[in-house]
């Protein structure tokens, strides 16, 4: 049996385009991931808007855990255990999956980090995108 948890809905969001700058936004964090043995993570691009062909957007999957002692310092694992990517490139509509590599942690954290490469944008740049994790419960 699989679970589909939504992340974000179809959301549009909208990054500086500064050369060479990098954008992080954590879409969610905190999913319980205690029931499933395996998942997966799915990214469906709607929209590009203006995004150059130079940058990258690229939605990560990260182990995180609470602490009873310390309630509100997230520990984040620095290494994805899922991430798909796409440019101004990438045809829209697209749906980008990738499975989660063992181990899978007790919860996860799902980040959208941009990098805008070395061309200058002349105005913001947008995407639309939806997420979602396909948990996969254990016998």
């Amino acid at each position: 049996m699989a679970d589909l948890i939504e992340v974000i809905p179809k959301t549009s969001l909208t990054f500086d385009g500064r050369a060479n700058s990098t954008e992080a936004i954590v879409l969610r964090d905190q999913i319980d991931m205690i029931p499933y043995a395996t998942a997966s993570l799915e990214v469906l691009v709607a929209g590009k808007g203006s995004m150059l062909d130079s940058a990258t957007a690229r939605v990560d999957v990260r182990n995180e855990s609470r602490s009873p002692e310390a309630p509100g310092v997230a520990f984040v694992a620095q290494t994805a255990i899922a991430t798909v990517s796409f440019t101004g490139l990438t045809a829209v509509p697209s749906l980008l999956t990738s499975p989660l590599s063992a181990p899978i942690g007790p919860m996860v954290r799902v980040l959208l980090v941009w990098l805008q490469g070395t061309a200058e944008a002349g105005s913001g740049q947008e995407v639309t995108i939806a997420v979602r994790l396909i948990g996969r419960r254990g016998l």
